[in-house]
């Protein structure tokens, strides 16, 4: 198994630097192409929220206003990359094999809905990469996340806003693995991660003392020629996200992986949600799947 197609969001926010960076360590380490993806939003798509008493002027303004936003962020977005294109050196193609072997890197824009072509694209690569939807997220990085992993069926790589402090790829990973298949699905697509990992580290969860067993996880990765070794597994309390977080630092971590949204919806509501927790406050990338 290997990565050969990954797809990048680019927002035209802060964080994408840190998402090309981590499409970049993918890149080189597998000679995998990237697709960087800017989704530039159609004003038209703003009408229907108006209401049908909207005044033709009204209407205007808004299509207006929405427009000139979605130029000010795909100019901001073409500039992050044009800038990160330069410095990484990756060769500019537009079609499979036109630099014959090694990392490559396309820019795509696509104008339309955000959900359609995060769903449409998402779905013809081997993993995408995106950014962690900011703490002053208007909605959409956040829309484009749970596209991404609920829409697509590919494992969604979330890169943090700070500089990574290890690769991703040739170090220490770590497994939370609740026994779903949600953390199944995540753990399959991070294969080719895991056979380049220097070390692999399983965390189990355990929920009100039923903990989910890792001797089969350690078998199944055996057989992949991973060597994954268990640790004590984490109690599933309010406060499991931030242990969590802090056992993957200890061990010199640089890859969480795990499965998102796990737990039902009441569950979620007594323990509180790792998957929540972990997205709002990771400094590491995680590779997850639902």
């Amino acid at each position: 198994m290997t990565l050969k197609i990954v797809l990048a969001v680019v927002t035209g926010r802060d964080n994408d630097k840190a998402t090309l960076d981590v499409a970049l360590s993918l890149a080189r380490r597998f000679g995998a192409h990237i697709d960087a993806l800017h989704i530039k939003g159609d004003p038209r798509d703003a009408i229907p929220f108006l209401g049908e008493g909207a005044s033709g002027v009204l209407i205007e303004q808004i299509m207006t206003a929405a427009e000139r936003d979605a130029g000010t962020r795909s100019g901001k977005a073409r500039a992050a990359f044009d800038a990160w294109r330069a410095a990484s050196g990756l060769k500019l193609i537009t079609h499979p094999g036109e630099a014959g072997g090694g990392a490559t890197v396309a820019w795509r824009e696509d104008v339309g809905a955000e959900e359609e072509c995060m769903a449409r694209r998402g779905r013809l690569s081997d993993v995408i990469a995106l950014g962690r939807p900011p703490a002053d997220d208007s909605g959409a990085s956040t829309v484009l996340l749970e596209t991404a992993l609920f829409d697509t069926g590919k494992p969604v790589l979330v890169a943090p806003p700070v500089p990574l402090a290890v690769p991703p790829v040739d170090s220490p990973v770590v497994i939370f693995w609740t026994g779903s298949a949600e953390a199944a699905r995540a753990i399959g697509g991070a294969i080719p991660l895991l056979s380049a990992s220097s070390r692999v580290l399983i965390i189990s969860s355990n929920v009100a003392g039923k903990v989910a067993e890792s001797a089969g996880l350690v078998d199944y990765l055996q057989w992949h020629g991973v060597r994954a070794q268990a640790r004590d597994p984490l109690d599933i309390t309010p406060a499991a996200g931030g242990e969590l977080l802090a056992a993957a630092k200890r061990e010199g971590a640089g890859l969480l992986v795990m499965g998102a949204y796990t737990q039902s919806r009441l569950r979620q509501l007594i323990y509180g949600s790792v998957t929540k927790h972990v997205l709002t406050s990771a400094e590491l990338p995680v590779l997850m799947a639902h």
